[in-house]
């Protein structure tokens, strides 16, 4: 799936061909020789699904849980 997202990581990712929206409860990217890892807190429950991301820049897994969820 293709999301958008905004400069803050604890801001919903939207499925831009859906509409569905994913809150992010973990990040892990590299950019060039820079490691950024964030664990969201306090996470929101649900069942997480851990996704490949890559925006031409950074690179790595996000972690999300469908918006609304249920724990």
């Amino acid at each position: 799936m293709v999301v958008g997202s905004g400069a803050d990581t604890a801001a919903p990712l939207v499925d831009l061909k859906t509409g569905r929206q994913f809150l992010p409860v973990e990040w892990h990217l590299s950019i060039g020789t820079f490691a950024y890892d964030e664990v969201i807190a306090p996470s929101p429950a649900g069942r997480r699904m851990a996704c490949s991301y890559d925006d031409g820049e950074a690179q790595g897994t996000v972690v999300v849980v469908k918006a609304g969820a249920k724990p």
